[in-house]
C-alpha cells in the first residue's frame, strides 16, 4: 500500500518549513510512509489547494495524510486509523480540525475533498472559516457518520497537551517566528533530525 504525508504551504510558512520539514520527512521514513511538500502561489487559497492537492495525489497513492506544516513529530510509532472510514479528521478542544486529515484512494473520499474545496470562498484568508464549513459539512447526516476521527492521542495540541501523542499540532500563529521557535525546541527534546 502506497501512503503519502503531503504537506502544503506557501512563502510566508518558508522559516516554518525549514524548520519542521526533515523532522517529518524523516518520521514518514521510519513508518514506511512518502513525503511531498507542495509549495503553492501566495495568490491561491491555501484552504481550498490543501484538499485539491490532496485529491490529485489520490491517483497515485492508496491513504493520503493532509499535515499542516505546524505539526512535529513527537515520537517514532505510525498513526492508526480505526475503523473502515473513507475520510479521518484530526480532533481538538474545538472539535474538527482541518489542520490533518487522511483520505484513502475511494470515489467517497475524493468526492468529499473536491466538495471541500469547492465550498471555501476564493477571498478566503483566515483558516478558521474553512474549519466552520468542515464543521457544518459534517453535520449533514450522509456525510458524518462516514467521517472517522484522528484522536488527540495522535495528534495532540497546545490546549490539551496530551502527554505521549504522535504528533503535535503547535498551531501556527500570527507571530511565525515565536511558531518556529517552539517548534525547533519541541524537535530538539522530542525528535532531533
Amino acid at each position: 500500500m502506497r501512503r503519502l504525508i503531503l504537506q502544503v504551504a506557501n512563502a510566508l510558512y518558508a522559516d516554518l518549513c525549514a524548520a519542521t520539514t526533515p523532522a517529518m520527512v524523516r518520521w514518514a521514513q521510519l513508518n514506511q510512509w512518502e513525503h511531498e511538500l507542495v509549495l503553492i502561489p501566495d495568490h491561491l487559497n491555501f484552504g481550498q489547494e490543501r484538499y485539491r492537492a490532496a485529491v490529485e495525489r489520490l491517483r497515485q497513492f492508496d491513504l493520503v495524510l493532509y499535515l499542516d506544516v505546524d505539526i512535529v513529530p513527537q515520537k517514532t510509532a505510525d498513526l492508526v486509523f480505526e475503523g473502515h472510514k473513507d475520510v479521518y479528521i484530526s480532533v481538538d478542544y474545538n472539535g474538527w480540525c482541518c489542520g490533518a486529515f487522511a483520505l484513502r484512494a475511494t470515489h467517497w473520499a475524493r468526492w468529499f475533498a473536491e466538495t471541500m474545496a469547492d465550498r471555501i470562498p476564493f477571498t478566503q484568508t483566515h483558516r478558521t472559516q474553512d474549519q466552520d464549513i468542515l464543521k457544518a459539512f459534517i453535520r449533514q447526516p450522509e456525510v458524518g457518520p462516514q467521517v472517522g476521527r484522528i484522536e488527540e492521542s495522535q495528534i495532540g495540541n497546545p490546549k490539551t497537551m496530551v502527554d505521549g501523542s504522535t504528533l503535535f499540532h503547535i498551531w501556527a500563529n500570527k507571530n511565525l517566528d515565536d511558531t518556529v521557535r517552539r517548534a525547533r525546541e519541541l524537535l530538539a527534546a522530542n525528535f532531533a533530525v
